[in-house]
């Protein structure tokens, strides 16, 4: 993969999952909610062969960003949930949440924001 995609997908867990994850560079999660627009968004970076960045805020604390990686898999379930799959995750220093800008609107994600999913414009710091 050359490039990134326009998009990204934007998560919470738990600090001992992004610790894990960090530690082994990979991961693999299920998130309760569909990611129908994410899984598009992914299969057409990767029909351009564009990886697609995920970030990972601190799920006790949702105002820092603290990993990104690359999705290598993202399936929606019939159970109301998605399987997704990272690799190459990278700590983040010193980023807020509230940098992420959201493609639904276009404007930055607000304070207080604890959902546990949004897809984002790629941020300028992930080139």
């Amino acid at each position: 993969m050359a490039e990134f995609s326009e998009f990204c997908i934007y998560t919470i867990l738990h600090p001992d999952k992004l610790a894990l994850a960090l530690r082994e560079k990979s991961g693999s999660e299920r998130e309760g909610k569909r990611w129908v627009t994410g899984e598009r968004l992914f299969n057409e970076a990767r029909s351009k062969k564009q990886a697609m960045p995920i970030l990972f805020g601190d799920s006790t604390d949702c105002k820092k960003l603290v990993c990104w990686a690359v999705l290598t898999d993202v399936k929606p379930d019939r159970n109301g949930g998605t399987r997704y799959k990272f690799e190459k995750t990278q700590t983040l220093y010193g980023r807020k949440t509230q940098g992420l800008r959201l493609r639904s609107t276009g404007t930055n994600i607000a304070k207080g924001y604890i959902r546990p999913y949004a897809i984002c414009f790629r941020p300028p710091f992930l080139r």
